[in-house]
């Protein structure tokens, strides 16, 4: 009797246990919907794996789960969590076809094929498969199919997905007209359809028609005037042609709704941050305290603090994120302070971090563009500025920093392309005409500056390039003219300076020219130009051991340049310091292995030893490739191929160096003597073949 007391009260006890868990597992699915109702999709994730922990055998909670995931984009925890659901319960279409959406997204249509026709066979009726089976069919190329699905999908219901699933379909087909029709109907048949008229105006859009995609936004508005969806999809709109202003009353609507899926209110914050409102960016976003929200907000708040001046806090407000789950912009951000604290690599770091995060951050992008620019990084930095150029609203600043690019990487015609495309504002024309000047296109640079110089009479940059122009002319009372206006407008610009140096050079003044240059390097330590002018100066009246000294100390600050390891060899190879003068030029191979003084002049050391004779001639070719009018560079290679008894090379190159230069004594020496060389080689091997002819001979009669 008392043991089966006993037995009896276990089997109450664990009755009693598991209505105590079905109990809790139901009230953790009820707060995770509560969750996903106020838009706080993470919360809801916590609430729903506590129901799988009180009941694992639960396909509704792995279901909302699944559900949950997806409104965060967490793609492959969603996935997963729906596959769960499905081996659950095999009757749960719902997320069946959520996996094969998923599955279609990731570019797997054969398998999100599979999941819809195995919906379809438990439920031909089921709007969602037959949609999902259309657009895997599409995604397949088999079109009839596919529309044959869709047909019967509309059929059924005529739901706008299905009529945009059949729009999606005919232009993968290549049907733009069919697709348009598709479009259409589905906004007609469902008029109040803020879906129907979005995917219509995406299409009108795409084909160049942005009067009529107005017109589609205008009306899912004006059906659903607090859509979230629909006012933001307007102010897109209207931001993507240049038209914010228009733009702000549909961010404000949409950032007033609860429950956001588009994150609206961040949307509008940054809106305010690009107009500069830093107030009423603060203001939308200090009451965001929490929710899904929260994060981003406090990162867009950081940048408040920043750009207000207030760095120590932003960094504190940005440092807090950074601790716990930074996110692209998170790390874009940290890259701007980083830059502003000129602590470049680090800077670097954190805009590279925030692209491999999300490669459409257009600021990251541009942040890693300009560093490698600064850097002479020319092929990252291009790589940067075309990911720029797919946000339409940075076009003109990425074609900026792709000619300013170009023009840097000596490919001036392809800088002129780029400078065209990025407007008539002031950097831009400005950039057009360098890289108009450094195309040789010299008429249409000049009439270009004088526009600009006409527009901006207070900006020097004008006057120090029609000065360089007038230079190159010839004309030096024309280039001391437009100096003295570039000097009159900016006492102090080093650009003006170098100039004011270059013009009285030119002019015999070299007294005067030494002052401007001692003001351009006092004035801008980083000026390469006024340094290596200066230096150039020096040693010109026999003073190399001072120009050593000078570009020594430019060196010490700079080392990181190859044109200035360059410019410090010649100094020190002019103050008879060859050993020195060696390792500069090893160095600044070492920056830029392609630096062709450099190499050219390495060469001419190394060719002196014969054990790096090999090394003196790849040296010599890399420099005459990139020197290809300099005679110097040709006569090197000329010369040191003699040396290695490459006789056909040698007498290419100087015949090249003579071509280019043929009042030079020593490159006609060296060609007569490699000429010299040629014949007597072809008289030995005249001789040779004689004798061996003569050897053979003899030997035949001998044999006889």
């Amino acid at each position: 009797m008392r043991a089966r007391t006993l037995l009896l009260a276990l089997v109450a006890a664990l009755a009693l246990g598991c209505t105590s868990r079905q109990h809790a597992m139901r009230a953790a699915v009820s707060r995770g919907d509560d969750y996903m109702r106020e838009g706080r999709a993470s919360a809801a994730v916590i609430e729903y794996k506590n129901a799988i922990k009180r009941q694992p055998t639960s396909a509704d909670a792995y279901r909302k789960l699944g559900d949950a995931y997806a409104a965060q984009a967490r793609a492959e925890e969603a996935y997963r969590a729906y596959c769960t659901a499905v081996d659950l319960d095999p009757k749960d279409s719902h997320s069946r076809v959520e996996a094969g959406r998923l599955l279609l997204s990731a570019g797997r249509p054969s398998e999100a094929l599979v999941r819809a026709e195995q919906t379809l066979e438990r439920d031909e009726q089921n709007v969602d498969a037959q949609v999902l089976a259309g657009r895997a069919l599409a995604k397949m190329h088999r079109f009839e199919e596919a529309f044959a699905q869709l047909a019967a999908a509309i059929a059924i219901d005529h739901q706008p997905a299905a009529y945009a699933a059949l729009g999606d379909a005919r232009l993968e087909a290549d049907d733009r007209a069919g697709a348009e029709a598709a479009f259409r109907e589905g906004a007609s048949r469902s008029p109040q359809s803020v879906e129907a008229h979005v995917v219509l105006a995406q299409f009108l859009i795409a084909t160049k028609q942005p009067a009529d995609a107005e017109i589609e936004l205008k009306h899912a508005v004006e059906a659903n005037p607090r859509s979230e969806v629909a006012n933001r999809a307007l102010a897109s709109f209207y931001v993507n042609n240049s038209r914010e202003a228009e733009a702000e009353p549909y961010l404000r609507t949409a950032a007033e709704q609860p429950n956001q899926k588009l994150k609206s209110t961040l949307a509008l914050a940054d809106y305010y941050l690009s107009t500069e409102r830093y107030d009423a960016a603060r203001r939308l976003l200090d009451p965001v305290k929490s929710g899904p929200m929260a994060s981003d907000a406090k990162v867009r708040l950081a940048a408040v603090a920043f750009h207000t001046g207030h760095a120590a806090d932003a960094r504190r407000m940005l440092d807090a994120v950074m601790k716990k789950r930074p996110t692209a912009e998170a790390w874009t951000l940290d890259a701007q302070m980083l830059q502003a604290e000129k602590r470049t690599d680090a800077a670097l770091a954190s805009a590279r971090a925030a692209v491999q995060m999300d490669p459409s951050a257009s600021v990251a992008q541009y942040i890693v563009g300009t560093i490698d620019l600064e850097q002479r990084h020319y092929s990252a930095a291009e790589d940067a500025f075309q990911a720029v150029m797919r946000d339409r609203r940075w076009a003109a600043a990425a074609n900026l920093q792709l000619a300013r690019t170009k023009l840097a990487a000596g490919r001036a015609a392809e800088a002129v392309m780029f400078a065209e495309a990025a407007g008539r504002d002031f950097n831009a024309r400005l950039t057009l005409a360098r890289a108009l000047l450094a195309d040789g296109q010299d008429a249409r640079a000049r009439a270009e500056l004088q526009e600009i110089e006409a527009s901006q009479p207070a900006r020097p940059e004008p006057a120090v390039l029609l000065a360089s122009l007038a230079l190159g002319d010839g004309d030096v009372a024309d280039a001391r003219a437009h100096v003295a206006r570039a000097l009159t407008l900016a006492p102090d610009g080093s650009d003006a300076l170098v100039l004011a140096a270059r013009t009285a050079i030119q002019a015999g003044d070299t007294a005067a020219a030494e002052g401007y240059l001692t003001r351009a390097t006092a004035i801008d330590p980083a000026s390469f130009d006024a340094h290596a002018m200066l230096a150039d100066l020096y040693v010109s009246r026999g003073d190399a051991a001072r120009a050593a000294t000078l570009l020594e100390q430019y060196v010490a600050r700079h080392g990181d340049e190859a044109a200035a390891r360059t410019a410090l060899g010649i100094a020190l190879d002019a103050a008879k310091r060859p050993a020195q003068a060696r390792a500069a030029y090893e160095q600044a191979l070492a920056i830029d292995s392609a630096e062709p003084v450099a190499a050219n002049n390495l060469a001419r050391i190394y060719a002196s030893d014969d054990s790096r004779l090999l090394q003196a001639l790849d040296l010599a070719q890399t420099a005459a490739a990139r020197l290809a009018d300099d005679p110097d560079a040709h006569d090197t290679l000329g010369w040191i191929a003699f040396k290695a008894r490459r006789l056909s090379l040698a007498a290419t190159e100087l015949e090249r160096a003579v071509a280019l230069n043929g009042r030079n004594p020593t490159y006609q020496a060296h060609l007569a003597q490699i000429r010299t060389a040629i014949d007597d080689a072809a008289r030995t091997a005249k001789a040779d073949a004689a004798r061996a002819a003569a050897d053979a001979a003899r030997l035949r009669k001998s044999d006889q």
